[in-house]
Parts: structure tokens; sequence; C-alpha cells
């Protein structure tokens, strides 16, 4: 099966019926999914270095990295994912 973010009013329900269930103080109520960020850290060719350097280039990790967005459901199955910009882009850049 796809990774699929819900879109409808019925899955939109079920995601946040399913967290619901799996919060045992209410903490999830209303969530339809998690999301969080992963810096995916690669050898870069120095081709590609001398022509992106200032935008893939992380000065706080200090090495070349990709922002990576990803989403999960109430089943632990992702939903949704993303390669959402280069690492030396701000966080307000790359959401």
């Amino acid at each position: 099966m796809a990774h699929k973010f819900p879109d409808t009013v019925e899955e939109l329900d079920e995601a946040a019926q399913g967290f619901a269930s799996l919060s045992t103080q209410g903490a999830m109520k209303g969530c339809v999914a998690c999301l969080d960020v992963f810096y995916y850290r690669y050898k870069c060719l120095q081709a590609v270095r001398q022509a992106m350097s200032r935008q893939i280039f992380s000065g706080h990790y200090q090495t070349y990295r990709i922002n990576v967005q990803a989403a999960c459901g109430y089943k632990f199955r992702f939903v949704y994912a993303a390669l959402v910009a280069p690492g030396g882009a701000n966080d307000i850049a790359a959401s």
C-alpha cells in the first residue's frame, strides 16, 4: 500500500480517533499524524560542492546534508515523506 496522508473527512476522523485511542490522558486528541525532521548526511561530489556549497552545507553540523521531513500515522506507518530543503536552509525555509 502506498503512503497516503489522510485527506478526506472520514480518513481524518479515523486518524484522530486512532491517535486518541493510543493516548491514556488525551494528549493526542485531534492529532492526525506525527511529523519529524531528519538531516541526511551524505558525501558530496566535488563538482556539486563547488556549484552548491552554500545551499547544501550545514554550518551547524559542519557537513553536507539534506533536510528530510516524514510523518507517521497512528498505525506507526509513514503517511508522508519529502526531501524538503538543502542542508544549509534555515528551519523556516525548510518547512
